[in-house]
C-alpha cells in the first residue's frame, strides 16, 4: 500500500511539472579527444538553438559494447522540449559541418528522468557507474534509490549524486537505469567501497528479489552546455 501511494504521488508530481528527459545518442569515433573538443565549441551553440537544458558526453571505461563507443546526451525539462527539435535547424547543420573527423551515430533513444540528483550537472566533469535494471516493481525500486541517496548523504558523501532513468525506446525500453555520480573516479570508487557497509547491504537485501541487473557501465562524463536559469 505504501509503495502504491508513493508511486501515485510520484506520478501526480511529474504530471504537474512535466517529465524531464534525455535523448541519448550512441556513436563511434576513433578520435574521442577530437570529438570532445568539437563538442565543447559546438555544443553550446546547438544547445541554445534547440532549447536544451544541458548537453554533454560520456566516455565508457568499461561495460560498453565496443571500445570506441561514445554516449552523447541532450537533456530537456519536458518531453515537449525534448521532442520538438527540427533536425534541419541551420545551426545544427552548420556545427555538424565543423566535425572534420571520423564519427558515426549508431543509435538514438529517449529516456524519462525519474529521479534527478540534487545538483546537475555535478560539475564540468564527473565519473559515473550506471546499471540497467529490469524490475516489475518500479515504485519499490525508486524508493530504494531514494534511500540509497539518503544513506550516502547520512554517511558524509556530500559531493555525489544519484539519477534514475526509464527507457522509452530501443533495447532498454521499459528498463530503469540507475546512475551513481561522483566528481572523479576516486570519489566513485569510495561510493562503491561504501556499498560493503551494513546500511547499504540492508537496503539491497530488501530489493534483491524485485530487480535484475542487466548491464553495467563505468563512465567518465563531461558537460559542455547548461541553460542559464533566470
Amino acid at each position: 500500500m505504501k509503495r502504491l501511494l508513493f508511486f501515485m504521488i510520484f506520478l501526480v508530481s511529474i504530471s504537474a511539472t512535466a517529465m524531464p528527459g534525455m535523448k541519448l545518442f550512441t556513436l563511434k569515433t576513433p578520435d574521442k579527444n577530437a570529438y570532445l573538443e568539437w563538442l565543447k565549441d559546438s555544443g553550446p551553440k546547438i544547445g541554445n538553438a534547440i532549447k536544451a537544458s544541458s548537453i554533454g558526453v560520456c566516455f565508457p571505461d568499461a561495460g560498453a559494447p565496443e571500445l570506441n563507443t561514445v554516449y552523447l546526451f541532450r537533456m530537456a525539462e519536458s518531453m515537449t522540449n525534448l521532442l520538438d527539435v527540427d533536425p534541419s535547424n541551420p545551426v545544427i547543420a552548420e556545427e555538424f559541418s565543423k566535425a572534420n573527423f571520423e564519427w558515426e551515430i549508431t543509435t538514438a533513444d529517449y529516456w524519462d528522468w525519474l529521479i534527478k540528483p540534487e545538483k546537475w550537472p555535478l560539475g564540468e566533469e564527473w565519473a559515473a557507474w550506471n546499471v540497467a535494471i529490469k524490475t516489475d516493481d518500479i515504485p519499490a525500486y525508486l524508493s530504494f534509490a531514494e534511500s540509497v541517496r539518503d544513506g550516502y548523504k547520512n554517511n558524509n558523501f556530500n559531493d555525489v549524486g544519484i539519477s534514475v532513468w526509464r527507457g522509452r525506446t530501443g533495447e532498454f525500453t521499459g528498463l530503469l537505469m540507475i546512475s551513481l555520480l561522483a566528481s572523479d573516479k576516486a570519489g566513485l570508487g569510495a561510493m562503491l567501497d561504501e556499498q560493503q557497509e551494513a546500511w547499504f547491504q540492508n537496503l539491497v537485501s530488501q530489493i534483491a528479489n524485485k530487480r535484475q541487473p542487466v548491464r553495467g557501465f563505468m563512465l567518465m562524463c563531461h558537460n559542455v552546455f547548461s541553460q542559464k536559469k533566470n
